[in-house]
């Protein structure tokens, strides 16, 4: 899973989806306590295949190695 992460160099940190202990509506709840808030995650990944991407087209999510341009762009989208 990839998340926005203001910390880090790249703006960005991947963490493992086994750490991942709880769902809820929105945030997620990681082996160590740490809450994600949903709004943070940009792409989740699997067996190295991108799953799910924010702002990606239906035809980037599945395999592409990019983020969606609202990522691209700080997470900020134009409206």
């Amino acid at each position: 899973m990839l998340i926005v992460d203001r910390l880090s160099v790249t703006g960005l940190q991947r963490i493992s989806l086994e750490r991942v202990t709880r769902v809820k509506r929105d945030e997620l709840v990681l082996d160590d306590g740490s809450v994600i808030p949903l709004h943070r995650v940009v792409a989740v990944e699997a067996g190295g295949e991108r799953l799910w991407c924010r702002g990606c087209s239906p035809d980037e999510r599945v395999g592409d190695e990019g983020v969606g341009e609202a990522e691209r762009e700080g997470g900020k989208r134009g409206g």
